[in-house]
Parts: C-alpha cells; sequence; structure tokens
C-alpha cells in the first residue's frame, strides 16, 4: 500500500521545486521532507526525485504525482458532499494559452470560483505546448491547438481561433510598400510571445517558403505587452480578430494580406475522471468557446 504522507511529501517538491518551499506549504521542517522522500524512495527500490536544478520528477514520480493529483481531487469531492457547506477551497492546476486568457477564459473561472470555490493554478503557454503540461501529469486539464487524444483523458473541440497577421500602416509602408514578399518579410521584424510561438514561423514558412532563420523578431511574454508593439509599430503579428477589433475599425492597424488566413483550433483535454466541479468546468468551457470561438 502507499503511504500517502510520502506521497503529499513528493507532490509538494515537484510543484514547489524545492524541499524548503515544500516544508513551508506542509508546514513541516526541510529535513523531514527530505526524510519523507528518501523512506519513499527506499520502500519502491528507486529514486522519484532527479536532484537536479531545477528539481525533477523520474519517470516514477511523474506517475506518482499524477495518482496523487487525482486521489486529491476526489477527496476534495467527497468532501463537499460530505460538508456542502464548508468554507475550505478546492485548487486547480490546468494549463491554457494566453490569449484565451486574455480574451474569454476569466469569466469561466471567475463562475467557477463562486460556485465551487476554486483557486486557479494556471500555467501559461503556447496553445501548441499546454498538451504536454496534461501528458506529464502536471496539469489536469488544458486547452490545446493540438487535437492528439491522451491516453485517460477526454477531448472536446471547443472552437476555432481567428488569427489574423497585423501591423501599423506606417510598418505597412515601411517594409511592406513594394508588397509583401518573401524579401520583405526577411526584413521586418516580427513579434512573438516566447520561443514556442510559432504562429508566424508556420505563416511564412507556408506562404513563402521561409524558415524559422530568415526571420527576426521582438520576444515579449505579456499579451499587453505583445500588442503594444504592434501598435507601437515595432513589428508585425498575429493577434485573435476579437482582440483588436476597434483597431482594425479605425485603420490603427491593418492587414497587409487578408487573404491569407491562420486559424486555430482549439481544444479541451482532461483527466477522464470526473467530479461535479470538472464537470461543471467543461459544461461553462463549452458554452464561452459558442461565444468566443467561431
Amino acid at each position: 500500500m502507499l503511504d500517502y504522507k510520502l506521497l503529499e511529501a513528493l507532490a509538494a517538491v515537484i510543484q514547489q521545486q524545492s524541499f524548503e518551499r515544500a516544508a513551508d506549504v506542509l508546514c513541516l521542517t526541510q529535513s523531514a521532507v527530505s526524510q519523507r522522500i528518501r523512506l519513499l524512495e527506499e520502500r519502491l527500490g528507486q529514486p522519484v526525485l532527479v536532484r537536479s536544478t531545477p528539481i525533477r520528477p523520474t519517470e516514477l514520480g511523474q506517475k506518482l504525482f499524477h495518482h496523487v493529483q487525482q486521489v486529491q481531487v476526489l477527496e476534495q469531492s467527497l468532501s463537499t458532499d460530505i460538508r456542502p457547506t464548508t468554507d475550505s477551497y478546492t485548487r486547480l492546476r490546468l494549463a491554457v494559452n494566453a490569449d484565451s486568457l486574455a480574451i474569454w477564459l476569466m469569466p469561466v473561472f471567475a463562475d467557477l470560483f463562486h460556485e465551487h470555490k476554486v483557486l486557479m493554478e494556471l500555467m501559461v503557454e503556447d496553445q501548441d505546448c499546454t498538451l504536454a503540461r496534461l501528458k506529464s501529469g502536471e496539469v489536469i486539464g488544458c486547452v490545446s491547438a493540438q487535437d492528439t487524444l491522451v491516453p485517460g483523458c477526454n477531448r472536446l473541440h471547443l472552437g476555432v481561433m481567428d488569427y489574423i497577421w497585423v501591423c501599423t500602416p506606417a510598418f505597412a509602408q515601411r517594409f511592406f510598400s513594394s508588397g509583401v514578399n518573401a524579401d520583405s518579410l526577411r526584413q521586418a521584424p516580427a513579434v512573438a510571445f516566447d520561443r514556442d510561438d510559432q504562429l508566424h514561423v508556420r505563416f511564412v514558412r507556408q506562404h513563402f517558403n521561409l524558415t524559422a532563420g530568415d526571420i527576426d523578431f521582438h520576444m515579449i511574454p505579456t499579451v499587453e505587452g505583445f500588442i503594444d508593439a504592434i501598435r507601437y509599430g515595432m513589428a508585425y503579428g498575429f493577434v485573435p480578430r476579437s482582440q483588436i477589433r476597434q483597431e482594425l475599425a479605425s485603420g490603427k492597424l491593418i492587414n497587409p494580406t487578408p487573404e491569407l488566413k491562420m486559424p486555430v483550433p482549439l481544444y479541451w483535454h482532461h483527466w477522464r475522471l470526473q467530479t461535479p466541479m470538472l464537470a461543471r468546468l467543461g459544461s461553462l468551457l463549452e458554452k464561452a468557446a459558442r461565444q468566443h470561438l467561431q
């Protein structure tokens, strides 16, 4: 049988990326947390953590972490059934993309908080990378552009986020006065959210036969800063149409090639394990997606 005090220590170390912070969360000494991890490894006969910087779980450690997260969700659901008026909160770990978080996810999380007393712990990644967090067991669900079905999980197609590439008229005059082509795109800087943001790379590869090495780009990892870089004429970039409707209508931003589309499908992936709270989250996501996605 597994000792859940030992598993709780393992989960805390993985989540906090530190024995010291894990000890604070568990109200234990750092030595006590280390002893619990060593005892767990002795009982299992193999390591559960790689003592690197940052600390990371072994393959077995990751499986145990996934398991203890599932147990915590079930315990929280059972506690709510037993004591429906309890003041305790449920913590929910999800991976989401920054644009969805900025545009349409927060009202969903607000409803979930008020109805089920859920505290959100969000990992914000590019929509092409969030699924890896679910596969590794770090999160219970994710919003992803990938449709790959993960074993032990369900998938729901939410809709399509309509991305368009835009820049200021002055930027277009400076870099695209002779047209949008491979040569002009080699000179025009783009803006990316981070190094995992590949929309601009896919665009120039698909339509202009260019590679990532052909493009210069700013890297600005906030939604506001990303759009401001475009507004201030520093770059062109790919933005959900719903975020810049006013700028498009006023002509402050333009799409130099409106015939070239970059639709991004989005999916909700989640553990097959279901509780009333998770079922409610799924229905809220589906309802919000119908309003904001195509």
